[in-house]
C-alpha cells in the first residue's frame, strides 16, 4: 500500500478560537481561521508521508470578507525539509507587499514531508498585532515508495526466467551478438533506473550495451524509489556461450573404432587418434569422424553442413596427419566452436616382398620376422629386390662393405654368393626421419 496524505498542523501560537487547524480544514470564513498571538508566526504543515510538493495557496482575511485589503498578511516565505519530516530548513519562496486576499503559486517540485508558512509582517497596516491564515494548503502527492520494475525486456527478445517483480538474477541469451539494448519498466514511473551507470526513463531503451561476443557479460540495473528510501538490484547475464558438440567418434573404413584422446569433452577442442598402415584384421583405405550436435546447432565441414552422426570420410588417407576441422555453431553461423580431429596414419617399416634372382627367400614374409634366408642356388651372383609396405619409406642395404639407398619404398642390388653365410643389414626410415626399422639378410649359396 502507498502513502497517504493526513495532514496535521502546529504553530508558534493562537488565539483561542482560532486554532492552527482551522487553517486546514477547508471551510473559508471568518470563524475558521488561524490568528496567532503576535504580530508574525509560523504555521507547519505536515502532510504525515513523504511528498512530492509543486505549490502551494495561502487564503487570508479578504478571503473571509475582511474587505481592507491592508489586513492581508503582506510578507511571508514558504520553507521545505526533507522526506523524513525533520524541521524545514530550505526556503522554497517568499512574497512580500502582499495585498491578495488569496494567493496561489506554483515552485520547483520538492520533496519534503513537511511545509512551513512563516509570517513575516502581518499586513500593511501599522502596529497590527495579529495575522490570521483562513486556510493554507499545498499541491502535492504522496512520493512514490516502489523500486520494483514490472518488466524487462530486451531487443534479444528472450529472458530466462520469465520476469517476475521479484526475481532478481536472469539470463539473456546474446545470440552471437556485440550489444543489446535494454528496456526496463518500473512498478512506479517515478523510480529512478540506473542500467550500467546511466539514468533511464521507465519504458525507455538504455543505450546500446557492449557484450561479450564468445562469453558472460553482466548487466546491472539500480532502481530507486521515488522517496529515496527502498532500494533494489537486478542482475542480467547475457551469454554468448560458443556452440558446441555433443560427441566426436572415428572409425576406419570397414568400422573399426579409432580411439580418441582425449576423451570427448564440449569446452575441449583438439582430439587425435592413430591407425596403423594396414592390418590384416582393418581396413584403412579411409577413416571417418562422426560429429553429433543437439538439434539447435550447425554443424558444418570444409563449408558444407552435415546432419548431426553422419559421417565425414576422408578416402585413401596419407601417411600421417589426416586432420578433419568440424564446426559447431548457431544457424547464421555465429558463436561457432571449431573442433580439430587429426587421425594420423602410421608410418610402416614393415617388408612387403623380397624377391631374389635366382634363389628362394624363407620364411614367408611376415611382420613377425626381422631374420630372411636367402638361397641363391649354384649361381655364384643374386640380384635382389626389396620393397616395403609403405612407399614413402627409404631402405638401405649395408652388404660388401657398400651402402646401397633406394627410393620411394624399395631398393635393388646384387651381390656375389658362396657356401659361406654373407649378411645384408637391411634398414627401412619412415618419410620424416623418425623411426626405423632393422633386417638382416642371410645370402648363401
Amino acid at each position: 500500500m502507498g502513502y497517504i496524505i493526513r495532514k496535521t498542523v502546529k504553530a508558534s501560537s493562537f488565539l483561542n478560537p482560532f486554532f492552527p487547524e482551522k487553517a486546514i480544514n477547508g471551510i473559508l470564513d471568518n470563524a475558521n481561521r488561524w490568528t496567532t498571538q503576535e504580530p508574525t508566526g509560523w504555521l507547519e504543515l505536515d502532510l504525515g508521508c513523504p511528498c512530492l510538493v509543486t505549490g502551494y495557496k495561502c487564503d487570508f482575511l479578504g478571503t473571509a470578507k475582511w474587505f481592507d485589503v491592508k489586513l492581508n498578511v503582506s510578507s511571508f516565505e514558504i520553507w521545505g525539509g526533507d522526506i523524513s519530516g525533520s524541521t524545514p530548513n530550505m526556503l522554497l519562496d517568499s512574497v512580500n507587499s502582499n495585498t491578495l486576499g488569496s494567493v496561489t503559486k506554483t515552485i520547483n517540485p520538492v520533496k519534503t514531508r513537511k511545509i512551513l508558512l512563516k509570517i513575516k509582517q502581518p499586513g500593511i497596516i501599522p502596529n497590527l498585532m495579529t495575522s490570521s491564515v483562513v486556510n493554507f494548503d499545498v499541491t502535492a502527492r504522496p512520493l512514490g515508495e516502489s523500486a520494483l520494475l514490472a518488466n524487462i525486456t530486451n531487443d534479444k527478445l528472450n529472458i530466462t526466467p520469465s520476469f517476475q517483480s521479484n526475481i532478481t538474477t536472469y539470463t539473456i541469451d546474446g545470440k552471437g551478438g556485440s550489444a543489446i539494448v535494454i528496456t526496463p519498466v518500473a512498478v512506479d514511473i517515478n523510480a529512478t533506473i540506473v542500467v550500467n551507470g546511466e539514468i533511464v526513463k521507465s519504458g525507455n531503451a538504455s543505450k546500446s550495451i557492449n557484450i561479450s561476443p564468445t562469453g558472460d557479460t553482466t548487466i546491472e540495473i539500480n532502481v530507486t524509489s521515488e522517496d529515496g528510501i527502498n532500494k533494489c538490484k537486478y542482475i542480467l547475464t547475457v551469454k554468448n556461450t560458443p556452440k558446441t558438440l555433443t560427441n566426436i567418434t572415428a572409425k576406419t573404413g570397414d568400422g573399426k573404432a579409432i580411439t580418441l584422446n582425449p576423451i570427448f569433452d564440449p569446452t575441449k577442442k583438439d582430439y587425435a587418434g592413430e591407425v596403423e598402415f594396414s592390418g590384416d584384421n582393418f581396413n584403412v583405405q579411409s577413416i571417418s569422424v562422426i560429429p553429433s550436435a543437439d538439434q539447435a546447432v550447425k554443424i558444418s565441414y570444409k563449408g558444407q553442413t552435415i546432419t548431426s552422426g553422419s559421417e565425414i570420410t576422408i578416402a585413401n588417407p596419407v601417411v600421417g596427419d589426416n586432420i578433419f576441422e568440424i564446426t559447431a555453431s548457431n544457424s547464421d553461423g555465429t558463436l561457432p566452436s571449431i573442433y580439430k580431429v587429426n587421425i594420423v596414419r602410421k608410418h610402416s617399416l614393415y617388408i612387403k616382398t623380397i624377391v631374389s634372382t635366382p634363389g628362394k627367400v624363407t620364411p614367408t614374409i611376415s611382420k613377425l620376422v626381422s631374420d630372411y634366408i636367402v638361397k641363391g642356388g649354384m649361381t655364384s651372383n643374386v640380384s635382389i629386390e626389396i620393397t616395403s609396405e609403405d612407399v614413402s619409406t627409404k631402405i638401405t642395404v649395408d652388404v660388401d662393405g657398400t651402402k646401397v639407398e633406394g627410393q620411394n619404398g624399395k631398393v635393388n642390388f646384387k651381390t656375389n654368393i658362396s657356401s659361406a653365410i654373407k649378411t645384408a643389414k637391411v634398414t627401412v626410415v619412415s618419410a620424416d626421419g623418425s623411426q626405423q626399422k632393422n633386417y638382416n639378410l642371410n645370402i648363401s649359396k
